[in-house]
């Protein structure tokens, strides 16, 4: 685990921002989950977890929190009605912020390209 905690920051380096994009079933949320907890594993700095995604999943992230707040990673999501969309709050504000991880898991249907510009100018 420590090797594994030592790659992360030496690959990573001050990047604290971690989006990740896909169709339902790419793997985007396994991979994004295993990340926050690596993260949120070193200790370092707070691990905020944004499930984006909206409709009719195959797996959502949200079914995991009660387990990732326990590994001390802060999930944030909306409850879903019935299949309309939800958006989370709080998202540019933490992007912004330097003193935390910010890891989405984001279906691909969500960004249009202006919002995926948009997304990008927040992240560099």
């Amino acid at each position: 685990m420590e090797l594994e905690q030592a790659s992360i920051a030496a690959r990573y380096g001050e990047a604290h921002n971690f989006v990740f994009i896909g169709e339902a079933g790419c793997g985007k949320s396994e991979i994004s989950i295993n990340l926050a907890l690596s993260l949120a594993a070193q200790n370092s700095r707070p691990v905020h977890f944004f499930d984006l995604d909206m409709t009719k999943p195959l797996f959502r992230s949200r079914d995991q929190a009660s387990f990732l707040s326990e590994q001390g990673v802060n999930v944030h999501f909306e409850e879903q009605f019935y299949d309309a969309p939800t958006a989370a709050g709080g998202v540019s504000r933490l992007l912004r912020d330097e003193r935390c991880f910010t890891v989405l898991d984001v279906p691909l249907g969500l960004l249009s390209p202006l919002s995926a510009q948009e997304l990008r100018k927040k992240l560099v």
